[in-house]
This record gives C-alpha cells, sequence and structure tokens, in this order.
C-alpha cells in the first residue's frame, strides 16, 4: 500500500500560527524533526502507528499538525524511533 499526504504549504500553516500557543512552537520543531527522521528513514506512516501503539488516523492528525500531541504522545513517537524526549530547566 503507499501512502499519500496532503503537505500543509508553509503559507497556509503560517497563517494559522497565531493560534498556537507559546510552548507548541517548540512541539511543531521537535515533531518536525522527528516526522522528518521517520520519512528519511523509509517507515511507512501505517507500519510506523502500529509500532507506536496508535491508529494511522491519529498519526496523521498529529503529522499535519491538525492536532498538537502532549508530551507523552511526542515521547512516544520519539520512543518508536529510538529516542527519548526530556525536559530540562536550567
Amino acid at each position: 500500500m503507499s501512502e499519500t499526504r496532503k503537505l500543509v504549504p508553509w503559507e497556509d500553516l503560517e497563517k494559522n500560527l497565531h493560534l498556537v500557543n507559546k510552548h507548541d512552537d517548540k512541539i511543531i520543531d521537535i515533531l518536525t524533526d522527528l516526522m522528518a527522521e521517520r520519512i528519511n528513514s523509509g517507515i511507512s506512516a501505517v507500519k510506523f502507528a502500529k509500532k507506536i501503539g496508535m491508529r494511522p488516523s491519529q498519526l496523521s492528525k498529529i503529522e499535519a499538525l491538525d492536532s498538537i500531541p502532549t508530551f507523552a504522545t511526542l515521547n512516544r513517537y520519539a520512543n518508536g524511533l529510538g529516542h527519548e524526549l526530556e525536559i530540562k530547566i536550567v
């Protein structure tokens, strides 16, 4: 099964950034990096969703930024790629 994904142009995403709270932009940055790693590794969204115990539709919403993931969900995504997220206050 081939994976089709509707990519959102940056200009369209940028128009909605005013709706994002000040902490969500960090989440988006991390998610973008993790998503790029998943795609560059050749792992399909469907296989990855199953690997991390998520429905493909949930993963699709997160990756399309239709839903901002919680830290726990973002960490689950990172764990699926062999990473762990940490919050550090200095």
